[in-house]
């Protein structure tokens, strides 16, 4: 389940209201459309998880300059950049858990399991015994990332289309309300007419490829 990006209280500080007056069920209707309106925006949900995760591997030239042995590419004898590292995509990395590589042409997948790998922080995973293999689906990676607290930039993203949702009383995010047992349930899509600004789309701007990657 996606993480709503900032809570009601702090909508509530946010809109200068006085705390437990607004409309939970209203304003978390209006906190979760914000939240999906900046993942969408950043591509990815930033918040800390750990995933498994498939990913391709292309060289950055054409196939016809390498050549092909053991189901690896090299062009001279030297190893295309692009198959020694590849970028997990939920940065920043906390942790990488476990690392395989797939058996290519060969069905069905067969996975292997390597350990001649290395990460950082900013989602870099290096192979440090040789090249990934070319291909799709070639590596498969779990590993733990995103933000553990959501940066205040991106939250007060959030809050502000929030507020702009909560202005015209939408509650087009609620998809089930229940009274007894209290259950809500919320539409992952923004309501209609709620968009980011262009401002609030340059704030984002870093979450989605920061520079030094």
């Amino acid at each position: 389940m996606t993480a709503i990006y900032a809570t009601v209280a702090a909508l509530e500080a946010s809109m200068k209201v006085a705390s437990g007056s607004l409309d939970v069920a209203q304003a978390n209707a209006s906190l979760a459309a914000a939240t999906a309106l900046v993942i969408a925006e950043i591509g990815r949900d930033i918040a800390l998880q750990t995933l498994t995760e498939v990913y391709d591997t292309r060289p950055t030239r054409s196939l016809s300059a390498y050549v092909m042995s053991s189901g690896l590419y090299t062009e001279q004898g030297a190893a295309d950049p692009n198959l020694v590292s590849l970028f997990l995509n939920n940065f920043p990395v906390a942790a990488v858990s476990l690392v395989e590589v797939r058996t290519i042409g060969v069905q069905p997948d067969t996975w292997t399991t390597i350990t001649d790998w290395d990460w950082s922080a900013v989602g870099e995973l290096v192979r440090t015994g040789g090249l990934w293999p070319a291909g799709f689906r070639a590596v498969r990676v779990t590993y733990t990332g995103g933000f553990a607290e959501i940066p205040a930039d991106v939250r007060n993203v959030v809050l502000s289309a929030a507020k702009r949702d909560m202005a015209v009383g939408s509650d087009a995010g609620v998809a089930l309300e229940r009274i007894g047992s209290y259950e809500v349930q919320y539409n992952a899509e923004a309501p209609s007419g709620l968009k980011l600004t262009s401002d609030e789309c340059g704030v984002l701007k870093p979450y989605r490829e920061p520079m030094f990657r």
